[in-house]
């Protein structure tokens, strides 16, 4: 009996402390499983998306209309999103399919270059138009067809004229009656008429009236135009044929308008031919100077002649050939440049796409400075330690901008303003300045004392010669700078010290 009500007893007893543990420990369990389904719930995404329309949305995987595999899009993707206006996440899927390619911002000495088309031709300091002095015959014509070669001294036609003849006839006369001033006259008269001295010393020796006389080459070149031939009666305005030398050529480049500025007499040019883009022949590439601009402007084209004097002792250049004139200024400091195919031109403002994180990019407005054959010039909106798309930027920027409406920005951003300020604090560890600057009348913005950033390609050792200077004359520093705001940050893209200073030194 004993025994039963003992066991009976136990069995209670371990049943009740099961309910009782189960009680306890039942809200833990439930705990648990809650945690454990939010932690399934993060892992499925919130929807599917469109890789170049975020408004395209579904519940489920598919196509988009552009015929791309949606995106998915999870709880962290989606927060990050709502934390960051205008970034566009990209999977590394998508970022392979559309080939999205970037290159890091350079900061290097900037080469203001722009290349310009221009073509050859005669130089014209190197072109003789033969005529005659006299009226007469071609009695005998020794050269045969334009483009014959001719050297200097060579025979080119022979000519019977009446004055001539007769200014023979006083030479003889006065020879025969030795009269020197008679002579030097007859002589000199022949030689206005431009009959060459061989003939006169002919006839001197001679004594007797040459029948013809013959006329010779001034310079070496090639015919360039022939206009008579054998029997023709030719008068002092008669341009019988012109010779043009090769050993100098032109080269003529046309410079827009807008560019000419930047042009001047003694510039060093590169000239490439276009005959040979592949650099096959040693002279299709090579350097020269600007030797001369023309006063004026095309009348048809409006473009500006810049001249190029080009020796050429082999006659590898010819006239009407073609070639690419590249005029370039070297910067003395280091400036910020980017590959010229990352810059997004709209016609009211430029842009470029900035890589901001792992798949992750923003559109950003630029100022450029100007461009040479495959980079830009960045004067503000790039800090230097950024990286640009160069690939696939025109999707990644209209994705961009449904997400921050870029047109809404204001001219702050987008023009360039030289800023007037004094230095309070340099602290060089952090690249970081606290100036007082100037009220800025462009953005209606009042005097007041800002923190700034440096950026990247500024001077270091410049910047600080400027600020131990300061601290030796015990006085703020006077600066013009330009900046813009990046990323929340305001940045110094440009810095000089100004030409005053405001504070006397103290005492």
């Amino acid at each position: 009996m004993y025994s039963k009500q003992s066991f009976l007893i136990t069995a209670i007893a371990v049943v009740s402390a099961f309910f009782i543990g189960y009680a306890i420990n039942q809200p833990h369990v439930e705990e648990q499983a809650v945690q454990l389904n939010e932690d399934s719930a993060e892992q499925k995404p919130l929807y599917w998306v469109a890789p170049m329309d975020s408004n395209f949305r579904r519940d489920q995987p598919g196509l988009s209309p552009m015929g791309m595999e949606l995106v998915p899009v999870y709880q962290d993707s989606a927060n990050l999103e709502n934390q960051q206006p205008g970034t566009v996440l990209l999977t590394p899927e998508v970022t392979n399919n559309i080939s999205v390619k970037t290159k890091p911002v350079m900061v290097k000495p900037w080469h203001n270059s722009f290349t310009s088309y221009a073509y050859f031709t005669l130089d014209e300091e190197r072109t003789a138009h033969i005529h005659n002095r006299v009226s007469g015959w071609i009695e005998h014509l020794y050269v045969k067809a334009q483009g014959e070669a001719i050297r200097k001294g060579q025979k080119l036609y022979r000519l019977y004229s009446p004055e001539i003849a007769h200014a023979q006839e006083e030479l003889v006369l006065a020879l025969k009656d030795r009269d020197p001033r008679l002579i030097l006259a007859a002589k000199a008269k022949l030689r206005a008429l431009a009959v060459p001295e061989s003939a006169i010393e002919q006839i001197s020796e001679q004594q007797a009236v040459l029948s013809d006389i013959t006329f010779y080459a001034p310079l070496s070149g090639y015919i360039e135009n022939l206009n008579i031939r054998p029997g023709f009666f030719i008068k002092p305005e008669t341009r019988m044929m012109s010779i043009a030398s090769l050993d100098t050529i032109w080269l003529i480049a046309e410079v827009f308008e807008s560019q000419l500025h930047k042009v001047s007499i003694g510039d060093s040019v590169t000239v490439k031919l276009e005959s040979a883009p592949n650099d096959a022949l040693s002279e299709s590439r090579f350097n020269a100077q600007v030797d001369f601009i023309y006063p004026k402007l095309d009348a048809v084209s409006k473009f500006a002649r810049v001249r190029i004097r080009i020796d050429n002792p082999n006659h590898s250049y010819q006239p009407n050939m073609r070639a690419k004139v590249t005029f370039a200024q070297a910067t003395d400091s280091d400036r910020l440049v980017i590959d010229k195919s990352a810059v997004i031109r709209t016609g009211t403002m430029d842009r470029v796409v900035v890589k901001v994180g792992d798949g992750q990019y923003r559109s950003r407005i630029v100022t450029v400075g100007g461009y040479s054959d495959h980079e830009a010039l960045i004067l503000q909106g790039l800090v230097g330690d950024e990286e640009v798309v160069t690939s696939a930027q025109f999707l990644i920027d209209s994705q961009s901008q449904i997400g921050e409406d870029l047109v809404r920005i204001d001219d702050k951003n987008a023009a360039i303003v030289w800023v007037t300020g004094e230095v309070l604090n340099w602290m060089p560890a952090m690249n970081h300045l606290v100036v007082q600057h100037d009220a800025i009348p462009q953005w209606q913005q009042p005097a007041m004392t800002m923190d700034f950033q440096l950026a990247k390609h500024l001077d270091q050792t410049k910047l600080t010669k400027i600020f131990s200077q300061n601290d030796k004359l015990d006085q703020a520093t006077a600066i013009r700078f330009q900046f813009s705001e990046i990323d929340g940050n305001f940045v110094i893209s440009a810095l000089e010290l100004a030409i005053e200073v405001r504070h006397e030194v103290k005492h």
